[in-house]
């Protein structure tokens, strides 16, 4: 509280880490309270700092409501499966352009990873989502697939140890297959089981907008000459460095 209500009322921009620190339920809530009403960017980390369930409730019920740039990290906070569609329904999406959602360790499962597709909203520029390690599964990816923006111009989705299989990677490369504006894309599938032909299920629906792209199949069971196939496949213009084994 006493560090926001230091914060200049005019301020329109700001980045603030509190990563590990102990803030408590009261302290994200008296902290969220007495944020600049004038905000439009805001990036918080509160990695590793173990909110609550209240905490986490009360810091996105008191966001400030005319955000367009939403940045904020909660990995290794207490967020469940059950509180995960509260959460989204309070976040302040009206205004948002670009949103980045932290949530990685979090043990939302498929429950969690459809409740925040569900809320995501469409009309953004740029998403951003660390899921690795939240166990969504190939079930969770399919919800998560069915509803990514499909207007979007950046997207960066971080699924590491989701085991979302073959399953979950044919339904993101249907979407992708959608977004025909879409120009910059970062996908994590590393250690997720994805297999050989879940990635080549992602490299044929690139859409032909892409101008910048990055893949991690790093641990998904793709041979060597498997990878060569793959690195063959990407779109005129993108190099192998593209695609990390």
């Amino acid at each position: 509280r006493a560090l926001a209500e230091r914060l200049p009322q005019q301020l329109r921009s700001l980045y603030l880490s509190m990563r590990g620190c102990p803030v408590g339920a009261k302290g994200a809530k008296a902290f969220a309270e007495h944020l600049p009403g004038q905000l439009r960017e805001l990036c918080l980390d509160f990695r590793d700092c173990r909110l609550p369930i209240t905490g986490i409730r009360a810091l996105a019920e008191h966001l400030p409501s005319g955000l367009q740039q939403l940045r904020l990290q909660l990995g290794g906070c207490d967020l469940i499966s059950s509180d995960c569609k509260v959460v989204m329904s309070q976040l302040p999406f009206e205004s948002l352009r670009v949103l980045q959602l932290g949530f990685e360790s979090c043990p939302l499962g498929f429950n969690g990873a459809l409740a925040m597709a569900q809320a995501l909203p469409q009309d953004l520029d740029a998403l951003h989502l660390d899921l690795d390690w939240c166990n969504i599964q190939a079930e969770g990816a399919i919800a998560l697939a069915q509803h990514l923006p499909r207007g979007v111009l950046r997207l960066w989705l971080g699924l590491g140890g989701c085991s979302i299989g073959r399953d979950g990677a044919q339904a993101l490369a249907r979407a992708l297959r959608e977004m025909s504006k879409l120009e910059r894309l970062h996908l994590d599938c590393s250690r997720c089981r994805i297999s050989f032909v879940g990635a080549k299920n992602l490299l044929e629906q690139m859409p032909s907008s892409l101008t910048s792209l990055l893949f991690d199949f790093r641990g998904c069971g793709i041979d060597v000459e498997e990878r060569q196939d793959l690195r063959d496949m990407l779109p005129e213009g993108l190099s192998a460095s593209s695609v990390i084994f």
